[in-house]
Parts: C-alpha cells; structure tokens; sequence
C-alpha cells in the first residue's frame, strides 16, 4: 500500500533530465538492495546449520564459523548501504517538484 502511494508520488514528478536520472539511480540502488537481500537470506542457512551444530554440542571450524559470519554481516552491511541510497534518491526525487521556482 505505501509503496503503491510512493510510485504514484514519483510519477507525479514530470521529469525533464534531472528527475529522470534520479528515477533511474532509485531503480539502480533498489535492485542492488533486493540482490543484498536475497544474498542475507542464502547466507541465512549455512549460518543456521552452525548454530544448529553449536547447539548439538559440535564443533565446526572455526575458520568457516568465521566466513560464514563475515559474509552474513557484509551482506546485512551492504543491505543497509543499499537501503540508505534508495531512500536518499527517491527523498530528493519526491522533493524535486518543491524546489523548482512556482510561477
């Protein structure tokens, strides 16, 4: 629903060249915050079969242990950068008809 709301929002902004690069870079940062996100969610289960191994009383490596939860955490990271772009772009996209001069 709020997304519905927000795509009619930015629809509204007539675009000459500025709002049309903002659209496309909004674009751009959501598809990299999806890729992100699907990369935390496939990361998810081999680090949950450790957890699942910690908790049975085994003892993995502790080298995989660790890239497992790096990859987990640089995944959660570049989720937010993503979301952190995405949301700055579309501010400004949304925002752009308030700076142009009403005349």
């Amino acid at each position: 629903m709020k997304r519905a709301r927000a795509e009619s929002r930015l629809a509204s902004v007539e675009g000459d060249g500025r709002a049309a690069r903002l659209r496309r870079r909004a674009a751009r940062w959501e598809a990299r915050r999806t890729w992100a996100g699907r990369a935390l969610i496939a990361i998810s289960f081999p680090l949950a079969y450790l957890l699942f191994m910690f908790a049975n009383g085994d003892s993995p490596p502790h080298g995989l242990v660790r890239f497992v939860v790096w990859l987990w955490v640089a995944a959660v990271g570049a989720g937010i950068i993503c979301a952190e772009a995405a949301w700055r772009n579309r501010f400004r996209l949304e925002h752009l008809r308030s700076d142009e001069p009403s005349g």
